[in-house]
């Protein structure tokens, strides 16, 4: 999202300081469908994120509001897992039904693992009212990392690497 999302105008984006904010992406989207009523808010978040938040899910069901909220599944936590370069602990997920979860709460839950799927998944939550989740399967090889690297050569996050 850093990298590739492009806004049509400023201030329609909302982004904690720095790029780690976990917990933050529902929150900040139920604010954005608050203030701008009759406007369809559009949470991007990953797994962890996702996790971390579930009681700001339900609080969007509670309050009615219009949100889309994209969840990349990756199973692990990124920026943590990628971090640790190797020596994994604690970063990993088992694969939970978060489908399953996002529906039991009242939303309109799919779980969608190609592009055309997604699109089309993203198509119907725009158009439906309430809360839509959408789990797109993603893979865990793609660093947060190395598609920052274009921004910032270092990576001050991961374990030192022995030379």
């Amino acid at each position: 999202m850093l990298r590739d999302f492009q806004s049509k105008k400023g201030g329609t984006v909302l982004q904690p300081n720095g790029g780690g904010g976990m917990g933050y992406a529902i929150p900040s989207a139920m604010a954005a469908a608050l203030h701008f009523p009759g406007r369809r808010a559009v949470a991007v978040l990953g797994d962890g994120g996702f996790t971390m938040s579930l009681h700001s899910l339900v609080s969007a069901v509670e309050l009615g509001l219009d949100l889309t909220v994209v969840v990349l599944d990756n199973t692990v936590l990124g920026w943590v897992y990628n971090g640790q370069r190797g020596r994994v602990i604690a970063s990993e997920f088992k694969a939970f039904d978060y489908p399953g979860i996002a529906a039991s709460i009242g939303t309109t839950a799919s779980s969608v693992d190609t592009l055309d799927a997604f699109e089309a998944a993203l198509e119907k939550s725009l158009t439906t009212s309430g809360v839509s989740v959408i789990i797109a399967s993603v893979s865990k090889a793609d660093r947060y990392q190395d598609i920052m690297a274009s921004i910032n050569t270092v990576d001050t996050y991961a374990v030192p690497q022995d030379d």
